[in-house]
């Protein structure tokens, strides 16, 4: 079983560099979650803190527009909610403005695992006992904009807002909604 992670493993990295998806960029940034709908009101409090570290694999330029695919690692922390790990694939369309500002369209698909914040109980012969949680596996999608405004040739200041849903959320409510407010900097790996 291992063998075949591991052949897995490297078929991915040979095709992708034999297609030219070489990672471009390195994007890091820091975040605040919020269960809400999406507003005006773009920071919520209390902050809710997170990290994602991301790159763009594919970049299509053409005169002012360009697409980016990539991928997306985000670790979240909600104090009275839950702790999230999500992986996910990143779309990106953006137009850049003759003194650099580039507005961008976000879209992003992927897998998120929800653990517990606090200690979870079960109930057991009429009383509550601690008990191990695994997690929960959910779908999620994330559509949003941002900015990217570059420093110099190898960094750019970035800023996202995205509305994340996540599916299922529980046995009574279908999924969540979420929005994502993120400030970071994208270092350019080929100049």
């Amino acid at each position: 079983m291992y063998l075949s992670k591991w052949l897995l493993g490297i078929s991915l990295v040979y095709l992708i560099h034999s297609t030219g998806l070489a990672q471009t960029n390195l994007r890091v940034s820091v975040m605040n979650q919020a269960l809400s709908l999406p507003s005006l009101n773009v920071l919520h409090l209390p902050l809710h803190p997170g990290l994602t570290i991301g790159s763009d694999l594919l970049i299509k330029n053409h005169k002012r527009w360009h697409t980016t695919l990539g991928a997306d690692l985000t670790f979240f922390h909600h104090r009275l909610s839950e702790n999230a790990l999500m992986l996910d694939a990143v779309y990106g369309l953006g137009y850049k403005f003759d003194f650099g500002l580039q507005p961008r369209f976000l879209a992003a698909l992927g897998y998120k695992h929800s653990l517990a914040a606090g200690e979870v109980y079960k109930l057991r012969d009429g009383a509550y006992e601690k008990t191990f949680y695994w997690g929960k596996p959910q779908f999620n999608f994330k559509v949003g904009f941002g900015f990217e405004y570059p420093l110099s040739r190898t960094y750019s200041l970035t800023t996202d807002y995205k509305t994340m849903i996540a599916l299922p959320y529980s046995q009574k409510i279908a999924f969540s909604l979420h929005t994502l407010l993120s400030v970071g900097i994208k270092v350019n790996l080929k100049n």
